[in-house]
């Protein structure tokens, strides 16, 4: 539903157009992060630049926020039961305490060998 919104069209091809400008060539960004991911990390982190950049001049994270919101609201109006089971388990699971996992004590230095004698 959201992906399918003029405004989330209009926003990620304006986006496009922007990493293109810089570029690269991606219809969206779920595209740009595969490739990433298949990037040494230096390159992935100069595109994650480029494509967060663009983002936020295009308005794009913003602009999909909105019928992301509606969509949730409209769900929740038709499932008030999955809904409500849903806060009820994040509270529950929040509230839970957590087990932190220790670190590791470094291994201890070795004894230095004993000096040979005469």
């Amino acid at each position: 539903m959201v992906r399918s919104s003029p405004e989330h069209k209009e926003a990620t091809t304006r986006w496009s157009a922007c990493v293109r400008g810089r570029g690269h060539r991606f219809a969206t960004p779920e595209g740009a992060r595969a490739r990433a991911g298949a990037l040494p990390r230096d390159e992935a982190v100069a595109l994650a630049v480029v494509t967060a950049e663009c983002d936020r001049r295009v308005g794009r994270s913003t602009t999909h926020r909105r019928p992301y919101e509606k969509a949730t609201r409209h769900w929740v109006d038709r499932h008030p039961t999955e809904a409500a089971d849903f806060r009820r388990l994040n509270a529950a699971a929040a509230a839970r305490p957590t087990t932190a996992t220790p670190t590791p004590a470094p291994a201890p230095t070795p004894a230095p060998a004993p000096a040979a004698t005469p």
